[in-house]
């Protein structure tokens, strides 16, 4: 075996070495294959020796990497900067200047203003709700009926509340089947097409409303988006720089929208 320029060298960790051993023949293979098995036990010596040491430092490397994204998802500049992302396209407006559709179809979650905001809110009177803002449409007439999407008893927890603001129950419909938006749309959609409503005006919060509509839009519904009346930041401090809780906590859902919207466009859904 012809050996190289360089006789004596060592590759990664000195697990292959090349030796002269002269022609090749059975003596000869014998000398290579002990010399690789010795250069492999010192290669691997050596990488467990060095194991230890590389595992701490990559350890620090990473709790460094990741202590440096949570104080820049607590800071209120980078909380708005995703936020402006996803809500851009949804500016929210008052109900009587949205068209007429056949239906308003309003998404769990309701119970709860726009994430802006955590304080629990069942009230079918607020149009910062997304079940208070699907009555303000109701009330101006855009569409004869509301539909009420969620599982759980949601949609008729919904409804009992529409119906103490004297929406009529018999222009209220129920899908109670659906765990996410992507059953939101699934089920809903069934329910549309079975009673003709094939334009309909999609109440959900603003940070939502993108992967919602997509979703409902590959049922074959005609959505016109109707996000409900975003909460006015007023908690925001006059430096956007200075880490906040609640911009973590915010900074946490529109992350989780943006993953959202990745997973259903990957899956299909949207």
């Amino acid at each position: 075996m012809k050996a190289p320029d360089q006789k004596d060298t060592d590759e990664i960790f000195g697990v292959y070495r090349w030796v002269d051993i002269g022609d090749p023949g059975p003596a000869g293979m014998r000398v290579a294959g002990r010399t690789r098995s010795a250069g492999l036990r010192r290669g691997h010596d050596r990488l467990m020796r060095c194991h230890p040491a590389c595992l701490y430092r990559h350890a620090w490397v990473l709790l460094a990497v990741i202590a440096l994204f949570l104080a820049v998802c607590s800071t209120p500049a980078f909380a708005q900067w995703l936020r402006r992302g996803l809500t851009r396209p949804y500016q929210a407006q008052v109900a009587a200047k949205y068209p007429g559709a056949d239906a308003i179809v309003v998404l769990g979650g309701g119970w709860m203003r726009d994430t802006e905001d955590v304080l629990d809110n069942p009230s079918a009177n607020d149009p910062h709700s997304r079940l208070g803002f699907g009555r303000l449409l109701y009330a101006a007439g855009r569409a004869p009926m509301i539909l009420l999407s969620g599982g759980d008893g949601e949609a008729e927890r919904m409804a009992a509340s529409l119906v103490l603001q004297d929406v009529p129950q018999a222009h209220l419909l129920i899908e109670n089947r659906s765990r996410d938006t992507h059953e939101n749309a699934l089920y809903s959609a069934e329910i549309l097409h079975r009673i003709g409503a094939h334009r309909i005006l999609l109440v959900t919060s603003t940070i939502h409303m993108g992967r919602a509509a997509a979703s409902f839009r590959k049922q074959g519904v005609e959505v016109i988006p109707a996000p409900a009346m975003p909460m006015p930041l007023r908690d925001w401090p006059v430096s956007f720089w200075h880490a906040r809780r609640i911009a973590l906590f915010r900074s946490g859902n529109y992350l989780h929208e943006y993953f959202g919207r990745w997973i259903y466009r990957l899956r299909g859904w949207s």
